[in-house]
């Protein structure tokens, strides 16, 4: 039986893009009192998470969910093993 490569999704989009398509609606929600946000097990090399995955980035969750988006509630993660 041959070897099985397992490779995690990765968001290839430039950050401003990123911002506004994508973490906007976040972000509003957030502002509102979001409570509770799920991390996805993906990649994100335009946050400068590069081949690590968001929920294990100590930059994305740290310095960019809760610093520059400022999310200070409960993270939660959906990875499965």
């Amino acid at each position: 039986m041959g070897r099985v490569f397992i490779t995690l999704p990765t968001v290839h989009l430039d950050y401003e893009t990123l911002l506004r398509g994508h973490v906007a609606p976040y972000k509003e929600l957030i502002d509102m009192g979001l409570p509770t946000i799920m991390i996805a097990r993906s990649c994100f090399p335009a946050p400068g998470v590069n081949e690590i995955p968001a929920d294990m980035s100590r930059d994305l969750l740290q310095n960019f969910l809760r610093g520059e988006l400022g999310f200070n509630d409960v993270i939660t993660m959906d990875n499965m093993v």
